[in-house]
Formats: structure tokens, C-alpha cells, sequence
């Protein structure tokens, strides 16, 4: 796989394109809760459906987040993340580090007693009000029945506007792989012997893969996360805890539409590359013996995959879902992989996706689908 590959008149282009956006900069900002659902393990009854809101950082957000936050005039967010606001707070730190643990007990107690679990995830540039109806339309599909239980996990995938869009695609990634890796995945560890069904879009296929196996990160997004771990007087291993996904005997089936990701998004942890020069993966990562099946749809229109202007190879590339190249050499090393091509439509929205035939036809082939 070459990542980031350019001539000199490419690369040129793509410079002054990069200045372009820095320039129109547009708007963005964080991704926050709408509600406080999140179960706790002391209520009266367990909810057939749950929410969780992980932050860039992949920390959850307590049940009373909002008590911790300032209001008015004052922005919610002073330090920019739940973690780097512990940092800043003792205090605070203390009481999201206890408020991290009854959060994962919830989960656990909520999965205890159900057969099949059904964790859906949305992709970047969405806000809890966007990905909402996406997720009621996913359910409305599902043959829920009982025993079974709907987990929505949203993540500040960051929100903006135009270029602004654009702009925090760059973030996003790396977000959505930290986001996998420290709270996905810690889900995932709290159930066992189940059924459990992940569907995802956009770059929330990074999200999953990253829960099933550690990613390999940009380099310029390494070099600002030790930036910042240095300025804690801390270590990368505050940000990148090494918990490994748990052997429980689940059963896994990843379900990706649009899935903004490519080749390096299945590369070995020891791949990571140290510089921003072509790269070459030599060794593709060896998921859990518990994962089933991997099912992902191709949309050759599909604009935003596309990057708009032909860009998916760049940028953290994007091809998986836009072009059978990326397809073609991930399913001769996956033999679980199968794609699923739809009429190309000029679309990526998340609920186009979850409205098309081939949707139902993956819910179908997962046998997970209402009988119509």
C-alpha cells in the first residue's frame, strides 16, 4: 500500500489545495451530548437501548456531565478534552477516572442477560441530532427481539460547516482511531459469549477496526500527541493504553457503510511509519478468532469518499468504499470480507446509506433483518 504517494507537480497541487483550506479555515466545533441516557447499574430496570458518548480521546462521558461543565457565557470545554481537563483538575481527574468505571459496569450489567447486541456508530462531521434518526432507521430494519439490546455509541466526531468540513477530517482520523481503541473496545470487553453486531458509517469503520486491533496512526498526529503528553509531563501511554481486545468467545459482525478507510486502516501496529514520505505496508494486522464476518459497501459516486475532487488516495486515504482496488486485495487477505454494490448514487449521507437495498441485503445475509 502506498500512503501519501505524489510527483512533484502532485505535490505541489496538493500543497496549494492544503493552503486553500487553511486559508477558508470555515467553521467547526465539538460534538456534545443531547441527553444524559447512560445506564448505571442501579437502576430499576435494564434498557433494551443504551447510549454511550465517548470524546476525542475515546472518555466517556458520565451520566452528569453537565454539572461539571460551565454554562453561559463560559464555554463547556475549557480544557478541550475530558482528559486534558483532568490533567488541568486534579479533582476533576479523580472523579472521571471513578466516573470511567460505573460507566463500564453499566454496560457490563446491561449486556449481561441479552443473546444478540446491536452497536451502532456514526461517522465524522456528526452531531448526536444528526446521527439520531440514521440510528431509529437502523432499528426500525433490525428483527429485535428479546434478549436482544440496541447500544448507540457516539463520539465527538467534531461538527463543521463547508470548508470546515474539511478541515476537521484530518482530526477526525485520528480521533476515531483513539475513540476505538479506548472506549470500543473497552465495550466490547465487557461482554461475552454474545452475538454481537457492530454497524458503522463513514469513518466509523475506523472506530471498529480500531477496537479490534491497534491502529496505525499518522505520523503528525503522533508527534502532536507527544506534544501534548510532554506538556503533562506524561507519556503516549496516557493517551494509547495498551488493553488488548478480550478473548471472551463473542461472535462479531462488522457492518460498514461508506467506510472511509483504506488499505492502512488494516496495517499492523508495527508498521507504524516515522516520517510523512510514501509508505509501503508489508504486514496487515491479524484480527480476534471472533470476528465472524466483515461486510462493507462500494459506491463508486460516492462524493465525500471521493474527496470531492478525485482526492481519496490522499489525505488519509478513503478508497474502500469508492474503489474495487482497495476491495480486491483487502478480500484475498480476509476471506470473511464480502462487498456489497448498490446503483452508484451521488450520496454519502448516513441515512441514504441505511435507506438502500443493499443495506437490507446485508441485514438479510446476517440473518438480523424484520421478515417482510
Amino acid at each position: 500500500m502506498t500512503w501519501y504517494p505524489c510527483n512533484r507537480s502532485s505535490c505541489f497541487s496538493l500543497t496549494v489545495l492544503l493552503g486553500i483550506m487553511v486559508l477558508l479555515t470555515g467553521c467547526y466545533r465539538h460534538s456534545f451530548p443531547q441527553a444524559t441516557l447512560f445506564p448505571y447499574p442501579d437502576e430499576p430496570s435494564v434498557p433494551v437501548t443504551a447510549e454511550l458518548f465517548a470524546d476525542p480521546n475515546g472518555t466517556f462521558y458520565p451520566p452528569d456531565w453537565e454539572s461539571r461543565f460551565k454554562q453561559g457565557w463560559r464555554i463547556r470545554w475549557p480544557a478541550g478534552s475530558l482528559l486534558n481537563q483532568g490533567v488541568r483538575d486534579p479533582g476533576f481527574g479523580v472523579w472521571l477516572a471513578a466516573a470511567q468505571h460505573r460507566v463500564l459496569d453499566s454496560i457490563h450489567v446491561f449486556g449481561k442477560d441479552k443473546q444478540r447486541i446491536f452497536i451502532l456508530v456514526h461517522g465524522y462531521n456528526n452531531t448526536v441530532a444528526e446521527a439520531e434518526p440514521a440510528f431509529e432507521a437502523i432499528e426500525a430494519k433490525l428483527d429485535l427481539r428479546p434478549g436482544d439490546g440496541v447500544l448507540r455509541f457516539y463520539w465527538d466526531s467534531l461538527s463543521g460547516e463547508l470548508i470546515g468540513g474539511g478541515r476537521i477530517w484530518f482530526w477526525a482520523v485520528g480521533n476515531s482511531q483513539l475513540v476505538g481503541v479506548n472506549a470500543l473496545r473497552s465495550v466490547l470487553n465487557q461482554f461475552s459469549d454474545k452475538e454481537i453486531y457492530l454497524i458503522s458509517h463513514s469513518r466509523g469503520a475506523s472506530v471498529i477496526l480500531s477496537a479490534l486491533g491497534n491502529p496505525v496512526y499518522d505520523p503528525s498526529f503522533v508527534r502532536q500527541t507527544l506534544a501534548v503528553a510532554q506538556r503533562w509531563g506524561a507519556d503516549r501511554r496516557l493517551l494509547w493504553p495498551s488493553v488488548p481486545i478480550a478473548e471472551n468467545r463473542n461472535r462479531l459482525h462488522v457492518l460498514m457503510l461508506a467506510p472511509a478507510v483504506d488499505w492502512i486502516d488494516f496495517c499492523d501496529e508495527s508498521q507504524q511509519p516515522v516520517e510523512d514520505v510514501p509508505f509501503e505496508c508489508q504486514q496487515f494486522r491479524a484480527f480476534s478468532q471472533q470476528l465472524v464476518s466483515l461486510r462493507y459497501t462500494l459506491n463508486t459516486k460516492d462524493p465525500v469518499l471521493n474527496k470531492f475532487v478525485g482526492l481519496s488516495t490522499y489525505f488519509n486515504p478513503t478508497r474502500l468504499g469508492l474503489k474495487s482496488e482497495a476491495g480486491d486485495r483487502l478480500e484475498k487477505i480476509y476471506p470473511i470480507m464480502r462487498r456489497y454494490t448498490p446503483t452508484p448514487f451521488n450520496d454519502h449521507r448516513f441515512k441514504s446509506y441505511v435507506a438502500s437495498e443493499v443495506f437490507d441485503d446485508m441485514l438479510a445475509d446476517e440473518w438480523v433483518a424484520v421478515q417482510k
